[in-house]
């Protein structure tokens, strides 16, 4: 084309220059030397280049993948079988892309060459499972809170709901009592029954977990505990909150006070994962009770009795040897020591 381009150029130009001066030849032929030079030139620089491209991963052909010179606008796609050929400068650059893999570079040195896509792996912040399946983020219509596994990794959290207390919007979470493996009460944006239940549905990787109740050793009968204490918060891998209505179209109406949707780690293609996690905590009573000592409750008495009319139990002498006493709270409480390990390995083929 280029050549062409240049004669249908200059062949006007030299009609209408030798019907009026026909010494104007000698440099037109020179100009056309000059361009066939150039064209030859090139031809000889250029190569063509052949090969295969496969995926690092599995080694499969793959198809439809872009092969473009780099910095132009010419370039070809893979057949069916992973094969392309192009006509390339000599050490000129070819750049491999394809969606949802690394592009790649590509100095030509031989008429040769064959190259392997490695995929990108996708990111959680990016991609939120819902429970039809798994959508981006910015596509998303509905009203949704993540809460990653590097969050629940790097807070001291024992159960479930302590890895959403304060990490997703619109979710409030308590608890009913002091008692170890009490039952949490999250809400979603409030409550959405009078007399109904308004805990939430979860789903563990896809299948909802029905209501958990266990028969207290307590005198009041049995007592609700918390059904996802037996799941390790480190074999999480993300927590996502549904909170509108979708939640409702997915689940129908065990999903009317919104779905907390579980997903546990499990084993990816690659190379194998060593991961040890150790926590050590300490934790204190933060608002102790003040205790009176064994004079001040002596006081206390005499008074209790004085109002009544009565006899003070306890004389001044009898108040000044009982001393301090024994602080019973400090007795029975102490300072917590909590150590949690955790030894993760992973991988897959």
């Amino acid at each position: 084309m280029v050549t062409n381009t240049y004669v249908g150029l200059i062949k006007p130009i030299m009609k209408r220059k030798l019907t009026h001066s026909p010494g104007f030849k000698k440099p037109i032929m020179l100009l056309l030397l000059a361009v066939f030079c150039c064209l030859k030139t090139f031809a000889q620089q250029s190569i063509q280049v052949s090969g295969v491209v496969t995926e690092a991963l599995n080694g499969k052909t793959m198809p439809g993948v872009t092969v473009k010179i780099k910095n132009t606008s010419f370039g070809v796609a893979t057949d069916p079988d992973g094969k392309f050929s192009i006509s390339v400068p000599d050490h000129g650059v070819l750049v491999f892309s394809f969606v949802g893999y690394t592009p790649v570079e590509k100095v030509v040195a031989g008429k040769i060459l064959n190259v392997q896509l490695t995929s990108v792996q996708g990111s959680l912040s990016e991609v939120v499972v819902v429970g039809y399946g798994s959508s981006s983020k910015t596509n998303l219509a509905t009203a949704t809170s993540s809460v990653s596994a590097k969050e629940i990794k790097n807070a001291v959290i024992t159960t479930i709901d302590q890895a959403l207390q304060g990490r997703a919007s619109g979710v409030q979470v308590t608890t009913v009592s002091g008692e170890p493996g009490a039952d949490a009460v999250i809400r979603i944006r409030g409550n959405n029954s009078l007399n109904g239940d308004n805990q939430p549905l979860y789903v563990v990787d896809g299948f909802p977990m029905p209501p958990y109740v266990e028969a207290s050793a307590n005198a009041y009968g049995s007592s609700s505990q918390n059904g996802l204490y037996g799941i390790n918060p480190n074999d999480i891998e993300s927590l996502e909150v549904l909170k509108d209505a979708a939640a409702t179209a997915i689940y129908g109406s065990r999903g009317a006070n919104g779905v907390i949707l579980i997903k546990t780690k499990s084993g990816r293609a690659g190379d194998s994962k060593i991961e040890f996690v150790d926590k050590t905590t300490f934790s204190k009573t933060s608002n102790p009770y003040t205790m009176m000592n064994s004079p001040e409750y002596a006081n206390v008495i005499n008074q209790g009795f004085a109002l009544q009319g009565q006899p003070e139990p306890f004389t001044d002498d009898a108040i000044s040897k009982l001393g301090e006493g024994t602080n019973w709270f400090d007795a029975i409480t102490r300072t917590g020591v909590r150590e949690d390990a955790t030894l993760n390995i992973s991988g897959g083929t």
